[in-house]
């Protein structure tokens, strides 16, 4: 990736870019002719390609790989001109004289990334539960295109005494520029006294025939034990969702809650009740909002259900929009006692009037409005074997709570509750 040589509001930066060029005020050619100057990315990628081009017209011969290396190898720093972002743009900025006249012998080198991690428990449920072992796969991605490592040593491990790292370390080869599947690299075993939460892992790195970049990301999602007591999650700590909301009062009631937010968790089973605050949709494209996006998901919920869970749901489209478009999920619908999930408007939708209905949790309950934004795609149930909870006035049913077979009850919510008036 090619990003411009002092950072502006288009440029790129991060663990993932390679190299760096102009791309302020850049002066270029119009299709139908005359100048014109361009700022960003795109004039930056150009530069860069130049680059690129001269030396392979100089080594017609040469592999995509060496010449990728002779580019980066003769970039400039351009960490000084961009303080605070030292490290985040790639080797530098591009130099077509050194790249045509200098010869480098690229060093053994490391850019590493923990793209994903899974956990599978011994009994095969989803759920980390109290005494359970659990095997940890990851996939490490290196981003660097100098020679890679043939022993990269890598070492797991965990602070609590709850938890048990059985198989530490694993050691691999690594390429550059690749993707590695470490499939149950890693062992775990949880105490039988480990509460229901959150644990951190620790994954460290060594190499001794490459270097390992200091902007490496070696994070691990956190290992969640249930054992009891309620689960509150949340996409994001912001309006539209409502997980701190529902863990103070919670908390304020004497309940133990397990709290979190951002990756969506795992198994579900064993704790006494879960609330998922998926939030409001329609926020912008681009932005990494939390989502019912993947079957994992679905099944977590459904075995979570299956098993007599209580479940509290809300999120505008997170029953209809979400599953339906990305998963193969209306499965869920009869555990939530729904006969279908609907769309409703893509534009903001302020609320006129929530009524809950007699002899619901809701009865005698009134929302005038909501602070929460975006309002869109809010969701209209229709129930099957669910009882209407409330109804938006001159739009539909809008929550539906439900006592189903498996002996689990839910209750799904089109709205942020923590955002009502």
């Amino acid at each position: 990736g090619a990003g411009a040589g002092t950072l502006r509001e288009n440029c790129n930066f991060g663990i993932s870019v390679d190299i760096a060029a102009p791309g302020n005020k850049i002066l270029s050619t119009e299709p139908e002719g005359g100048y014109r100057t361009a700022s960003g990315s795109c004039p930056a990628a150009a530069i860069a390609a130049g680059v690129f081009a001269l030396v392979k017209s100089q080594h017609p011969d040469w592999s995509s790989e060496r010449l990728v290396q002779r580019v980066l190898m003769t970039a400039d720093s351009i960490d000084d001109l961009n303080p605070g972002f030292e490290g985040q743009l790639g080797h530098g900025q591009v130099n077509a004289f050194r790249a045509v006249t200098e010869e480098l012998t690229p060093p053994p080198e490391l850019r590493l990334e923990v793209q994903d991690v899974r956990f599978a428990d011994d009994t095969g449920d989803g759920t980390i539960e109290d005494g359970e072992g659990a095997r940890v796969s990851l996939t490490l991605r290196n981003y660097s295109h100098m020679p890679g490592s043939q022993a990269l040593t890598l070492t797991l491990s965990a602070e609590s005494p709850f938890i048990d790292v059985v198989d530490s370390t694993v050691v691999v080869g690594v390429k550059p520029d690749s993707v590695e599947e470490l499939t149950s690299a890693f062992s775990i075993r949880v105490d039988r006294r480990a509460p229901s939460g959150f644990y951190d892992l620790t994954l460290t790195a060594e190499a001794f025939d490459a270097d390992i970049s200091p902007i490496s990301i070696l994070d691990m999602r956190p290992l969640l034990v249930a054992n009891g007591g309620l689960l509150v999650w949340e996409g994001f700590q912001r309006s539209s969702f409502s997980g701190r909301y529902l863990r103070d009062e919670l908390q304020a009631r004497g309940f133990e809650v397990t709290y979190g937010f951002g990756e969506f968790p795992g198994g579900m089973t064993g704790f006494d009740g879960v609330f998922l605050s998926f939030g409001g949709y329609g926020a912008p494209l681009w932005e990494d909002i939390p989502r019912m996006d993947a079957d994992w998901k679905v099944e977590s919920i459904g075995r979570y259900l299956e098993s007599g869970g209580k479940l509290y749901l809300e999120g505008a489209g997170t029953l209809w929009n979400d599953i339906f478009n990305l998963v193969d999920g209306s499965a869920l619908l009869p555990l939530f006692g729904l006969e279908s999930a609907v769309g409703g408007d893509y534009i903001n939708h302020p609320i006129d009037r929530l009524d809950g209905h007699s002899g619901a949790l809701t009865a005698g309950m009134r929302f005038s409005e909501t602070r929460q934004s975006p309002v869109a795609y809010i969701g209209i149930f229709t129930p099957a074997d669910g009882a209407a909870a409330f109804t938006e006035s001159d739009y539909g049913i809008v929550a539906v709570q439900n006592d189903g077979a498996f002996g689990q009850r839910t209750f799904c919510f089109s709205y942020a509750l923590a955002d009502l008036v």
